[in-house]
C-alpha cells in the first residue's frame, strides 16, 4: 500500500482533485485519498484535447471497480494533451 501524501506544491480542490503547476502548464491528478477509495481503476474518460476546462466543474471521468467518479478541475484551463497514467515520482 502506497504512503498516503499530500504536497504542498499542488492546489487542491474539495472532491479530491489537484494540479501541479510547471511554468504556463498544468498536470491534473487526484489524491491519494480519491485513489484508495476507489480502488482499481478500469477505465479513464479524459477531456478532449483542445476542449475548455473550468474550475468546480467535470473534465473527464474515471471507472473504478467499485464505482464511476467525475473529476472536477481545481482551474481552468484547455488540455493540450492527455495521458492515461503517470508513473510515480
Amino acid at each position: 500500500m502506497a504512503t498516503e501524501t499530500y504536497p504542498d506544491e499542488l492546489r487542491y480542490h474539495s472532491e479530491h482533485d489537484w494540479a501541479r503547476i510547471e511554468g504556463d502548464e498544468a498536470l491534473l491528478g487526484i489524491t491519494w485519498f480519491a485513489q484508495d477509495s476507489l480502488g482499481e481503476l478500469v477505465h479513464f474518460e479524459p477531456p478532449a484535447e483542445g476542449a475548455k476546462i473550468t474550475k468546480d466543474a467535470s473534465y473527464g471521468e474515471v471507472e473504478s471497480v467499485k464505482a464511476v467518479s467525475e473529476l472536477i478541475s481545481p482551474l481552468s484551463g484547455q488540455p493540450e494533451s492527455c495521458r492515461g497514467s503517470r508513473d510515480r515520482q
